[in-house]
């Protein structure tokens, strides 16, 4: 049986690194709120960000991380995420 080889892009692991730096405390969040800090946070020249995903595309990338996980539990059918430690 082949396993599939899922690679995190520099591009997802930017937005990994950002939504780490805020939530490694261990506090649950859920998607759209990492979509929130992935948009609020500038660049270095001080621009808006461009590429932001959208839920479905921060729920993919956050699951094939291995940073974080989901709690099982959930807010208004929404799934909350972990920070792995």
């Amino acid at each position: 049986m082949m396993t599939r080889n899922i690679r995190v892009t520099s591009l997802e692991q930017l937005w990994l690194d950002i939504v780490y730096e805020k939530y490694f405390d261990g506090t649950n969040f859920t998607a759209q709120e990492a979509i929130n800090e992935i948009s609020n946070t500038p660049l270095k020249s001080g621009r808006t960000r461009q590429q932001v995903p959208n839920v479905y595309k921060m729920c993919y990338v956050l699951g094939k991380s291995k940073q974080f996980k989901k709690t099982g539990l959930k807010v208004k059918n929404k799934i909350l995420w972990k920070v792995i430690e």
